[in-house]
């Protein structure tokens, strides 16, 4: 089976999908409450002229084949 996976640079349109898994990644850890990011502190932390993180984004043809990346 081959699964067409491209990798990208998060850009500032990504922002709305970056609190989503981070939101979703602390539920999993069972640490939602923590979670106190916004979306304008991720705009602000990512994409300005000092950037203090990076995100790389994994697109597919499915949900399905990302899914077997991280299995």
């Amino acid at each position: 089976m081959n699964i067409d996976i491209t990798y990208r640079s998060a850009i500032e349109n990504d922002v709305p999908l970056i609190l989503r898994y981070i939101k979703e990644l602390a539920e999993y850890e069972e640490l939602l409450h923590e979670v106190v990011a916004t979306e304008d502190d991720i705009r602000a932390t990512m994409f300005n002229d000092n950037p203090k993180a990076f995100a790389v984004i994994a697109e597919g043809d499915s949900i399905k084949e990302l899914t077997k990346i991280i299995e």
